[in-house]
């Protein structure tokens, strides 16, 4: 399908990722006239590939789309344009090889500066879970499930894709009853992805008339409160009095806007680590 406008990377963001390629592609057509047939075929479908990957949209997914082929077109410029240009004795072009490489040597010290940040200081720590341990109430919320090992959660409530509070549970060792209903409906699962997500939504938006009853039959270990959830404090207020005594609330809101927590279900197990 045609991408919507407002979908279509902006001008000023577009010119500004992918500067190495254009640049190398504009000093590639230079020398046109000694390319190769297959770098001239390059230098033709990279341009068209842009253009594409700005008009169309497969499946009606715009992230995957851009997610997917982007990194394809890029890596494919790069490697093809950049060595060409590189092996050219013109001084714009050793300017452009030198220029491409100072950018990439500084963008490896940021890697590697980072592969050795302490976990906890930020979010472009290169461990998975430093975005995570970067925000106090989320860093505490996976110290709660640290607690437990292989138990099932309620991670927070499940939308389309890409739900955050899953992350927590896999970080942990444990497992979510229900993370994104998109990759298990694509995959053949629909039936049971929509099932549980309906389930988990009405428990987080208090609809649920037997919310205890429900845990027990699915052996959920816990239940995440995740602040990107805005759960509302009635909501939270009607679970504290209808799983007690046998899930009992952490609150590790502090000073945030919105709720955060976990009910863990007690006893908690023995976990060995």
């Amino acid at each position: 399908m045609w991408t919507a406008p407002e979908l279509r990377t902006p001008p000023g963001e577009w010119l500004i990722q992918w500067w190495p390629i254009y640049t190398l592609w504009i000093a590639t057509l230079c020398f046109w006239r000694q390319l190769p047939i297959a770098i001239r075929w390059i230098c033709i479908a990279i341009p068209i590939f842009l253009i594409g990957i700005e008009a169309i949209t497969f499946d009606d997914d715009r992230y995957n789309t851009m997610e997917k082929i982007w990194g394809c077109i890029y890596g494919a410029g790069l490697v093809t344009f950049f060595g060409f240009v590189a092996a050219q004795r013109a001084i714009a072009c050793r300017a452009l090889t030198g220029l491409i490489i100072f950018c990439g040597v500084v963008s490896l010290f940021g890697w590697c500066h980072r592969l050795w940040t302490p976990r906890d200081s930020g979010i472009w720590n290169l461990q998975g879970d430093g975005w995570l341990l970067a925000d106090n109430q989320k860093r505490e919320i996976i110290e709660l499930l640290q607690q437990t090992q292989g138990e099932t959660y309620l991670a927070g409530i499940c939308q389309f894709n890409y739900t955050e509070a899953p992350a927590a549970t896999l970080f942990t060792g444990n497992r979510s009853y229900i993370a994104s209903f998109f990759g298990e409906s694509r995959f053949g699962h629909q039936t049971l992805a929509d099932m549980r997500t309906a389930l988990n939504n009405d428990f987080y938006a208090g609809k649920m008339a037997d919310p205890l009853g429900f845990l027990n039959a699915n052996n959920i270990g816990g239940v995440i409160i995740w602040p990107g959830d805005q759960i509302p404090d009635a909501v939270i207020a009607s679970l504290k009095t209808t799983l007690a005594p046998t899930y009992q609330y952490v609150d590790v809101r502090q000073n945030g806007w919105y709720n955060a927590g976990v009910f863990l279900r007690m006893p908690l197990p023995v976990v060995s680590r």
